[in-house]
C-alpha cells in the first residue's frame, strides 16, 4: 500500500515537465517552418523594391534625355548655338517734342528705357543695339504715332551705311514675345528696314505677320509715350520729304512731332 502511494505521488510529477518539454518542442518546430516563409517574404519584399527603385531610375534616366531633347531644339529654334552667352541689354533713348510750348506739360518729353532681349531674339537684338551704338537713332522722328496702336520711328534717309542688316528674322518659339503694350517691333518682323515700333496696345494679331518684338519698355518709358501727339496722318511719305529740307522743314509742318534725340546702351548682363 505505501508503494502504490508513492507511485501516485510521483505520476504527476514525471508528467509535468513532460508537457512542458512537448511544448516547447512544438514552438521551436513552428518557428522552424515559419522562418523559411518569412525569409522568402524578405526576398519577395527585397526584390520589389530593387525593381521599383530600377524602374525610377529608368524613368529619371527618359525625363533628362527628353529635357536635353527639348533644350536642344529649343537652342536650335532660336538660333542661339550652345555655349553662346545669351545677353541682355538696356538702352535708353531720350524723347522730345522740340516746338512744343513750354507751358503744355502733356507733350511727350523723357527718356524711354528699354530692355533688349537678346536670349529671345537674338538677330532683331544684335541689329538694333548695333543701330544704337552707331546712332542710327540719333535726331530722327517718331512719324507715325496711331492711338491705341503703334508708335514708329526709324527713318533716316540722309544715313549712309557701310554694311546692311540681315534679311534673316529670329525663328519663333515658345518664348518669343508676343506684340503686347510696351513691346519693341522691327517694321514687318526685318531688321534690314531699321524701323521700329512701340506697341501702344495689345496687338498680338501682328504675331501672324511674324512682326515678333525683340525688346520691352518700362511702364514709366510707357507714360511718356502715351503723350506723343497722335491726331498727324500724312505718315512716312511727309516725313521723307521734308527730312531733306531739314528739321526745322518738318516741324514747321508737323510742329507737336516728337522725335529721338538720342540712344545709347547703358548696361547689358548674361543670363
Amino acid at each position: 500500500g505505501h508503494l502504490s502511494k508513492q507511485k501516485a505521488v510521483l505520476r504527476p510529477t514525471i508528467l509535468v515537465p513532460l508537457i512542458l518539454g512537448v511544448a516547447l518542442f512544438t514552438m521551436i518546430m513552428l518557428v522552424r517552418m515559419q522562418a523559411p516563409l518569412l525569409i522568402g517574404n524578405n526576398n519577395v519584399n527585397s526584390n520589389s523594391l530593387a525593381a521599383d527603385t530600377k524602374s525610377r531610375a529608368k524613368e529619371e534616366v527618359k525625363e533628362r534625355t527628353e529635357a536635353e531633347k527639348s533644350f536642344e531644339s529649343s537652342v536650335k529654334s532660336t538660333g542661339i548655338a550652345t555655349g553662346i552667352t545669351k545677353t541682355i541689354t538696356f538702352v535708353e533713348c531720350k524723347v522730345t517734342t522740340p516746338m512744343a510750348n513750354s507751358a503744355d506739360t502733356s507733350v511727350a518729353n523723357g527718356v524711354l528705357q528699354i530692355t533688349v532681349r537678346n536670349d529671345l531674339s537674338p538677330i532683331a537684338s544684335k541689329v538694333f543695339v548695333d543701330l544704337v551704338n552707331a546712332h542710327y537713332y540719333d535726331g530722327v522722328f517718331i512719324f507715325r504715332v496711331l492711338k491705341g496702336f503703334v508708335a514708329q520711328w526709324g527713318f533716316h534717309n540722309k544715313w549712309t551705311k557701310t554694311t546692311k542688316p540681315p534679311k534673316t528674322k529670329d525663328a519663333v518659339h515658345e518664348n518669343t514675345l508676343s506684340n503686347l503694350r510696351g513691346t519693341l517691333s522691327f517694321a514687318g518682323g526685318n531688321p534690314a528696314v531699321q524701323q521700329v515700333f512701340v506697341n501702344l496696345g495689345n496687338n498680338a494679331r501682328l504675331d501672324k505677320e511674324d512682326s515678333r518684338p525683340f525688346a520691352t519698355l518700362s511702364q514709366e518709358s510707357m507714360d511718356i509715350v502715351d503723350e506723343l501727339y497722335m491726331e498727324y496722318k500724312d505718315g512716312q511719305g511727309q516725313i521723307k520729304a521734308l527730312q531733306k529740307e531739314g528739321v526745322n522743314a518738318v516741324l514747321e509742318i508737323f510742329p507737336k512731332m516728337s522725335k529721338v534725340e538720342s540712344c545709347h546702351t547703358v548696361s547689358a548682363f548674361s543670363t
